[in-house]
């Protein structure tokens, strides 16, 4: 599963490479290993289906799973943060899919 999206005047694609499981009390996500080509800094930090329990990152919806997102440091703005947000919606499609 991949996306490519705009980060400034870069073209990155990024790849899903697998995933692992992270339980803490009444919360549990799976976490997925992303892997970025044309990027210097990681665009989007991290990507992960909530399972269990809730989370204060960025959120999408779909197929009545939520899905919580961090975008990177690089994404400094508006258009790079709609660029990678767009790229996890593409993402997470492809996961429910």
């Amino acid at each position: 599963m991949k996306a490519t999206f705009q980060n400034g005047n870069r073209e990155v694609t990024v790849t899903i490479a697998g995933s692992s499981e992270w339980t803490k009390d009444a919360m549990k996500r799976v976490y997925f290993d992303l892997s970025f080509e044309g990027a210097k800094l990681d665009p989007i930090a991290s990507l992960y289906e909530v399972i269990d329990g809730g989370t204060r990152d960025n959120t999408f919806e779909a197929a009545g799973r939520t899905f919580g997102y961090q975008l990177g440091l690089s994404c400094d703005s508006k258009t790079k943060r709609r660029e990678a947000s767009a790229a996890v919606e593409a993402l997470v499609k492809q996961i429910t899919a």
